[in-house]
């Protein structure tokens, strides 16, 4: 699931060799990052002498694909800067209690913002989870290739890496399930925007005006287009 074919991000690494973020690509930079974990692997497997470096370069990156994917997926998914820490933080479930009669209007407003944050983690957590142990599924595949190309640096074997987990991300977006959740997972996000900008509107006493709501549906569909730019056509 990568925006860039292999030949893109490798002459953008060799122009700027130690760059580890690109401007506003997030994905690209995500390649450079992976890349430069698997390429200190390698270096440091062939100074210890190791007899695999290449299996422990892998070993190496699958457990950082593991864990860094999921967390780059996130971090699309928020509809806004702030959003992303209020998300991780440990909410109880309030916002399944049922609507109690006498409460002030901002409380009720609250509750309603708690229930949409509420919400949008529990979609944001289901569009995730396909992804889950990408990088241990990756190395397994991998590992269950036939007839593997004779790799002896670490460009190749990033470019076969990247291949493979390319196959299982393309997968996971082909199927039907995966459309349904980021349907839900973008509707989410604009109903939180909605009912954090009621409840801003009622703490404050006035309304705010249209740029707002602009702000949000912009917001919502570049969140929709980076995600359908992880989508790799075949």
């Amino acid at each position: 699931m990568t925006a860039f074919a292999p030949a893109d991000w490798l002459a953008l690494l060799q122009a700027a060799p130690a760059t580890r973020s690109v401007g506003n690509e997030p994905l690209l930079a995500g390649e450079l990052e992976g890349y430069g974990v698997l390429l200190d692997a390698w270096q440091r497997g062939v100074q210890d002498d190791i007899v695999d470096p290449a299996r422990v370069a892998l070993t190496t990156l699958a457990r950082h694909v593991d864990e860094r994917r999921p967390r780059q997926l996130r971090h699309l998914c928020m509809p806004g800067p702030w959003f992303e820490p209020l998300v991780d933080l440990p909410l109880p479930a309030f916002g399944t209690l049922p609507a109690l009669p006498g409460l002030p209007a901002w409380m009720a407003v609250g509750f309603g913002f708690w229930h949409a944050l509420l919400e949008y983690r529990q979609r944001v957590e289901a569009f995730c989870a396909p992804y889950q142990n990408l990088g241990t599924r990756t190395l397994a595949r991998l590992e269950q290739t036939p007839d593997a190309p004779l790799l002896d640096s670490a460009a190749g074997l990033y470019a076969h890496w990247q291949q493979s987990q390319d196959q299982i991300e393309s997968e996971i977006v082909r199927t039907p399930s995966w459309s349904l959740s980021l349907g839900q997972m973008t509707s989410a996000a604009a109903a939180l925007r909605a009912a954090h900008r009621q409840y801003l509107e009622l703490l404050l006493g006035v309304n705010l005006d249209g740029s707002g709501q602009r702000a949000l549906s912009d917001e919502v569909a570049d969140i929709r287009r980076q995600l359908r730019a992880l989508r790799r056509i075949s």
